[in-house]
């Protein structure tokens, strides 16, 4: 008898704790501005990551991405997450960051989750800030889109007799996942931001770290690199198409490479940055009272 199949909810263990540390395999595809650890990480009751200050029990915001929003190789405090909620407490608002980014999330992944984990716990005044997922240019351009055969990427689980082949138009997905979630937001009345996620755009003919993530192979890196811009643009887009606050943050680290150890993820100095920036635009979302 076959497997039984299930469509699968990317998060956490809840109540878990552990430690992480990156291998020298790792580090060598590295800038090295990431240090060797271990970075510890837990998860509150509902599998959220921590950001190892105390719950103020007032609003909620919820992050949404891949391993980007995930940050697992940084410490709990200096993760953008953890950045954003002291600096928007210090400008006076009681909120509480949930950190329910997770590796490999694919934009459609992240629906799923906002949909059956995140809408039943959210309260008036709640915001969800989502990062539309980088993962999904290696699902698109790798491994048959969100129905292929890979079951990193996969919604559906085991993936058996999904697969699409060759997707003909890879940004087609993403901007149908990104309307789904508009279209959720309104039928569940979330109130939904989205953010343009930030990578690191170098010169390839200089930029070791780019050159040694791709083999120094330019044309792979160039497919890459056009969708992770085009990700970019179609997030503006959509948002604007429906009626979703957008925030372009991949704006501000654009030509600064230092603030990543890699292609995809940020140093601690990265974390910083975009974690203040990011605190004057959504503190914007915290001023108005709450009604209930």
């Amino acid at each position: 008898m076959s497997a039984k199949r299930y469509i699968r909810l990317k998060e956490l263990r809840p109540l878990s704790r552990g430690a992480h540390i990156p291998d020298s395999a790792y580090l060598a595809l590295t800038d090295g501005s990431l240090k060797s650890g271990p970075f510890i990480w837990s998860t509150d009751e509902f599998g959220f990551l921590e950001t190892g200050s105390s719950s103020t029990g007032g609003r909620q915001l919820f992050l949404m991405g891949d391993s980007f929003v995930e940050s697992m190789f940084a410490q709990p405090t200096t993760r953008f997450a953890a950045v954003l909620e002291s600096q928007v407490r210090a400008r006076g608002h009681r909120v509480d960051v949930r950190n329910a980014g997770y590796s490999g999330a694919t934009t459609l992944q992240t629906f799923n989750t906002m949909v059956n984990k995140i809408a039943p716990l959210t309260r008036p005044g709640d915001v969800i800030l989502i990062f539309p997922s980088q993962s999904d240019a290696a699902a698109a351009l790798d491994h048959g889109g969100y129905w292929g055969g890979s079951a990193r990427y996969a919604t559906l689980l085991p993936p058996r007799g999904t697969s699409q082949g060759s997707v003909a138009d890879p940004r087609l997905e993403t901007r149908k996942a990104l309307r789904l979630i508009a279209a959720a937001a309104r039928a569940l009345e979330l109130h939904v931001v989205v953010a343009s996620t930030p990578f690191r755009q170098g010169n390839f003919a200089w930029d070791a770290t780019l050159r040694n993530q791709y083999a120094r192979n330019r044309s792979r890196y160039e497919k890459y690199l056009s969708f992770r811009l085009a990700l970019i643009e179609d997030t503006a887009i959509i948002a604007r198409e429906t009626g979703l606050r957008h925030i372009a943050a991949a704006d501000w680290l654009s030509g600064l490479p230092e603030l990543f150890y890699d292609e995809l993820h940020l140093n601690e100095t990265g974390h910083e940055v975009l974690g203040k920036r990011l605190a004057d635009e959504i503190s914007l979302e915290f001023a108005v009272p709450t009604v209930l």
